[in-house]
């Protein structure tokens, strides 16, 4: 027994949403002026109707429509059942709900013995001219609506988390019993009796109150209300002994809204009310650990009152719970609803569509391998909050795309949620499979499709990530001219070419001599990977960055870098000494050269000798770059190997085939050129050594600006191609596709 289904036409953001059902815990997220807090407000004003109050009515979504309406269908089974049940007990209040919400009488839709499901709908027509009308002029229908199904909201920014009276109309709220069978004249009789000793001077004392005030009689809650008061011990609330006044607003918080919900609870797990509740961003003034603690606290009041075993357990209900909906912005809380209440929770995704109304989807937030529900931290709950999510394989790609130089060039990377996945997390967490309007590109390297086979010299077709049989396959029976009809055909011949043509290698064997390798790859990523949202990268990310293009940059960047190496204090006196005297610049070199990251300025020292012998190796290694006997792509290629990237047969220098078939020269020269040439820069060959973001930097700064100082997006292009293309792809106004 809850709500059913709420559907808003024409009101606020809305044009036509449609909400199907409730869970016990509802999560609503979204980014700010989507709507989320529309529907509170539509939810808000149509029981504040319901209760006949005077508020200003709600706006419509469209000028030109004469009305817009809230309709809420309500689940009515349950209580269905307990009035046909208990009839027979001539209960006066049981009887009053079959005769208005069930009889034939009222309204024609009554709840037979066979029927397992019954709804009651009652709809809110808002009026362009602010009038309102309700869908039944039954009164007492509506009554009945607004006892058995309540609805409560926590604003958590307008609550005064030092006087908790909204407690107390929770609890009258919850109305189990009924109070018209208790008269006040006997109330105050017993009362007079046990404290007047004799002299009836309670009753006079109320009598005299009475003649003098003209008090309004009491509404059952209010009666019921005070009835509750005189049972307890007091109205004040402490938290852990202590006046809440003494508390911090963070504590109170969590304490009204735990203390909140642990009542709504347990109060209605022995009713047959159903409440709603929404509580707007309860994060409000919390510590991001406060707001698990928050949810974890629910679940463990959720489960002390559950009845598991389906037989009679003391304190133990089988009855529903509440609805509670959470709007909001915490990853933290987002994370812990789904972790803890697992199938008994759904998330709502708000966003604005194109036309600028509210878009909601009911996110697949459910997982059937527990492997993702054990690793599912705020690092995957935050993505789902994102303006746009760029999947990537590594902390390379994750240092080149969070580049703060990188976002002075291109400020849209700002809202882009760089996240380096798995086969797992990228499975659960991409916004197709959690059915969220979210625009999201994946990024692979170039391996995960293809490979090379060495011995044979053919392409090997990778299949395990993606997979261009199953692409060929699941668009075999498209129609004639659609995306998916191209995307066929685009694969099978693809896969056609790759299986049949025999490469012709390079004599290092990292390129491919017959074969447009970035042709191949543009064709794959254009005709057969664009409806994916998926695209490979030519070889690696290195190769976006040194390339036959930056290759200039490249070198400049590591003569910046040796001619900023610094010297050790304490390095070895005899050594340097025997080396000044010798005139021996290698020897003195190697003394006092360390390596190029960890050091600052104090742990230096800068002789005018140092500065001489550096000044000589500076030329000397000027000289050697440019005497290598190699050029263009095959320079940048060398480069990319000892950093850590691959060539263009997809082999990098610590894989297995490049031990096996790259020449021994080949591997004798690079090998000479990291234990010689480029022994003081060994440190910065590796994937997190921070060259990455060191070299972009120094390549924005100093070759990507015009000459007014601004940074080009032109020049950035024509040293950085490829990854000009690969950022290109994440502005969010492309919708994430291809």
């Amino acid at each position: 027994m809850s709500i059913k289904s709420i559907r808003i036409c024409n009101v606020l953001s809305f044009n036509n949403i449609y909400v199907t059902k409730l869970e016990d815990v509802n999560c609503i997220i979204g980014k700010n002026n989507v709507g989320k807090s529309n529907l509170l407000k539509c939810i808000k004003y149509f029981y504040e109707k319901l209760d006949g109050k005077k508020v200003l009515p709600l706006e419509l979504n469209s000028k030109y429509s004469s009305s817009g309406y809230i309709e809420i269908i309500y689940d009515t089974t349950r209580i269905g059942k307990i009035v046909r049940r208990k009839r027979a007990t001539k209960s006066g209040y049981l009887t009053h709900i079959w005769k208005t919400l069930f009889s034939d009488e009222t309204n024609g839709n009554s709840l037979s013995e066979r029927e397992e499901v019954s709804t009651l709908s009652l709809t809110l027509t808002i009026k362009s001219d602010d009038s309102v009308s309700w869908s039944t002029k039954n009164d007492k229908k509506k009554e009945l609506i607004r006892t058995l199904y309540p609805f409560f909201c926590i604003e958590t920014r307008h609550i005064d988390l030092y006087n908790w009276d909204l407690l107390w109309n929770l609890v009258s709220g919850i109305k189990p019993i009924g109070t018209k069978v208790v008269k006040r004249e006997d109330v105050v009789n017993y009362l007079n009796e046990k404290i007047s000793i004799g002299n009836d001077s309670y009753k006079k004392h109320v009598e005299l109150i009475q003649s003098i005030t003209d008090a309004k009689g009491y509404s059952p809650k209010e009666k019921f209300l005070n009835y509750i008061k005189v049972g307890i011990e007091g109205q004040t609330f402490h938290h852990n002994g202590e006046s809440i006044t003494l508390q911090s607003d963070g504590t109170n918080s969590h304490q009204f809204i735990y203390l909140f919900l642990k009542l709504l609870i347990s109060l209605s797990r022995t009713s047959y009310i159903h409440p709603i509740v929404y509580i707007d961003e309860p994060e409000t003034g919390l510590h991001p650990k406060k707001n698990e603690d928050l949810l974890t606290d629910i679940f463990d009041v959720y489960n002390d009152y559950k009845n598991t075993s389906g037989e009679w357990e003391v304190g133990k209900y089988s009855t529903p719970y509440p609805r509670i909906i959470l709007a909001t912005h915490s990853p933290n809380i987002l994370k812990q609803s789904i972790r803890l209440f697992d199938c008994n929770q759904q998330v709502l995704h708000f966003s604005k569509g194109d036309n600028g109304k509210t878009v909601i989807k009911k996110m697949n937030s459910q997982y059937d391998d527990p492997r993702f529900l054990n690793v599912f931290s705020d690092n995957e709950a935050r993505l789902f909050f994102s303006s746009f999510i760029f999947f990537v394989e590594g902390s390379t790609e994750l240092e080149l795309f969070r580049s703060k130089a990188l976002i002075k060039i291109f400020d849209f990377l700002r809202d882009v949620d760089v996240y380096p996945m798995n086969h797992l997390t990228l499975r659960y967490v991409n916004p197709s499979y959690s059915n969220v309007a979210i625009p999201y590109l994946v990024l692979f390297d170039a391996d995960v499709l293809l490979g090379v086979d060495f011995v044979n010299n053919k392409f090997v077709v990778n299949s395990k990530t993606i997979d261009l049989f199953n692409i060929a396959e699941n668009t075999s029976n498209s129609y004639f001219g659609s995306k998916e009809y191209r995307q066929n055909k685009e694969s099978l011949r693809i896969i056609e070419y790759l299986r049949g043509k025999e490469l012709l290698l390079s004599k290092n064997r990292l390129k491919i001599m017959n074969v447009d390798m970035p042709s191949i790859i543009r064709s794959i990523n254009k005709g057969v990977l664009n409806p994916n949202n998926t695209h490979i990268a030519n070889t690696t990310i290195e190769e976006c960055l040194i390339s036959s293009d930056s290759l200039i940059i490249f070198e400049k960047w590591l003569i910046k870098k040796f001619d900023k190496l610094v010297f050790l204090k304490d390095c070895n006196i005899v050594e340097r000494y025997e080396a000044v005297k010798n005139k021996n610049t290698d020897v003195l070199f190697s003394a006092l050269c360390c390596n190029v990251s960890g050091l600052t300025p104090s742990t230096t020292i800068e002789s005018k000798i140092f500065r001489k012998v550096k000044k000589i190796k500076l030329l000397e290694f000027e000289r050697k770059l440019r005497s290598l006997d190699i050029i263009g792509e095959e320079r940048a290629t060398l480069y990319r190997i000892l950093f850590c990237g691959k060539g263009e047969t997809l082999i990098s220098r610590d894989n297995e085939n490049f031990l096996k078939f790259v020449p021994a020269d080949y591997k004798e020269q690079l090998k000479f050129i990291r234990q010689k040439d480029l022994a003081w820069a060994s440190s910065l060959m590796g994937k997190t050594s921070g060259w990455v973001s060191d070299f972009l930097e120094f390549s924005i700064n100093k070759y990507c600006r015009n000459p007014d100082g601004s940074y080009s997006k032109s020049l950035f292009l024509i040293y950085f191609n490829e990854l000009s293309g690969i950022i290109n792809l994440l502005r969010s106004d492309r919708g994430g596709r291809l």
